[in-house]
């Protein structure tokens, strides 16, 4: 392994480290749902998993000192989604983002955009919104 990219794996692993107890929590249960989002997407199709996602069920108990920003959780998902267990793609990650916004009472909207790529192939992408504004990819997503 290189030194630029030992060096670039240590502090990514210093931030990883530097992150508060609670966002630890987030990260976990991110961790927990991307298998169980992508074995659901397989056996029971889009439909029915986002139905799941979005399903109301009881509140789960918040720390009234600890509301993350809808933007935080998206970021806390996307760091599970890229070093965590299992490497999500974008889909699999905006489904759990979903899943953790509607048990804090949230509802977010999965937008999918497809476009042709440069070699007529269809590239798609998948991303969440809270009124209208992406929580977990940049402001221009859907435009690109």
């Amino acid at each position: 392994m290189s030194d630029d990219k030992a060096s670039g794996i240590a502090a990514r692993m210093r931030k990883l480290r530097s992150l508060p107890v609670r966002d630890w929590f987030v990260l976990g249960y991110a961790c927990l749902l991307m298998p169980v989002v992508w074995v659901s997407l397989r056996a029971f199709g889009l439909p029915r998993t986002l139905a799941w996602a979005v399903a109301p069920r009881p509140s789960e108990q918040i720390n009234d000192s600890w509301v993350p920003t809808h933007e935080s959780l998206g970021r806390l998902v996307n760091i599970a989604a890229r070093y965590g267990p299992i490497r999500s793609a974008c889909l699999v990650r905006s489904l759990v983002l979903i899943r953790i916004l509607s048990g804090r009472g949230v509802t977010g909207t999965l937008q999918i955009g497809v476009r042709k790529g440069a070699s007529s192939q269809l590239d798609a992408h998948a991303w969440v919104e809270y009124q209208g504004i992406p929580v977990n990819d940049h402001p221009n997503v859907a435009r690109e």
